[in-house]
């Protein structure tokens, strides 16, 4: 519980590494969860592709500037 103090994070503390293996992670997500929403009507198909593929192309630029 916060306790009223302030959290304050450091987004700049990850490395590469761990940048790449979390955009996997979300990949796997919305690979998972989106058609559910678009068959629930929650989302729209293409729109579901786009950010599926959004997060792909940061998954890839990520990887190849590692040089995976």
């Amino acid at each position: 519980m916060d306790h009223g103090q302030e959290h304050r994070t450091d987004p700049d503390r990850f490395t590469l590494h761990e940048l790449i293996g979390e955009v996997r992670r979300e990949v796997r997500m919305r690979r998972s969860v989106y058609p559910k929403w678009v068959r629930a009507g929650r989302m729209e198909r293409v729109e579901a592709d786009r950010q599926i593929d959004l997060m792909v192309a940061v998954e890839r630029r990520l990887t190849k500037t590692a040089g995976m």
